[in-house]
């Protein structure tokens, strides 16, 4: 599943591998690489 989308609101995102907090902003293209639980993994 790679599903291509542009975020309609900001979203706190974790980081990966430094585990830092970010903020996606709204209207950033991110594609969806994974979905588990509720969580998801964007590129």
């Amino acid at each position: 599943m790679h599903s291509s989308l542009e975020l309609k609101r900001e979203v706190e995102a974790v980081q990966i591998p430094s585990g830092d907090m970010i903020t996606l902003p709204i209207g950033m293209k991110v594609i969806i690489t994974q979905s588990l639980g509720g969580t998801y993994t964007v590129a």
